[in-house]
């Protein structure tokens, strides 16, 4: 039996936080190859990670495109974990001060339950609403 047997691929265009902190989290847990894994083996891990890889690196470019500049920092702030959630979620969330605090740190709103990004970043312009969860687990590492 292989380590990874366990570790499904993900489907493109989405992000899964719960993977992604699984094999980035704790290096000293990183699913390592082992004896029982094969050439098969190999292939599904690279495939995983470039498609983890490749959805987080547009999210976290996201975030830097939609980040408000100049804003009083002391009030709260909409970390890359929000941020991710929000984009995920189409901006529809029962907690009020969670989207407050998203839209209220970024250039992004929810409008009929589609996020509309309201400042274009020229570097990179790009539709983060294709990188949807994939219904195994939402981000809800949100703070109180």
């Amino acid at each position: 039996m292989c380590v990874h047997d366990d570790i499904y691929i993900p489907a493109p265009n989405t992000f899964n936080y719960q993977l992604f902190e699984d094999l980035t989290g704790d290096l000293d847990n990183f699913p390592l190859i082992g004896n029982g894994c094969t050439e098969k083996c190999k292939k599904k891990m690279i495939k995983i990670i470039k498609i983890l890889m490749k959805s987080f690196t547009q999210l976290a470019i996201g975030y830097f495109q939609d980040a408000k500049l100049g804003l009083d920092r002391s009030a709260p702030r909409c970390d890359l974990v929000f941020y991710i959630s929000y984009i995920q979620e189409n901006g529809v969330d029962d907690d009020e001060d969670f989207i407050e605090i998203v839209e209220s740190a970024m250039n992004v709103k929810s409008v009929n339950g589609e996020v509309v990004h309201l400042k274009q970043d020229d570097t990179q312009s790009q539709d983060l609403s294709n990188l949807t969860k994939n219904g195994k687990k939402k981000v809800s590492n949100k703070k109180k």
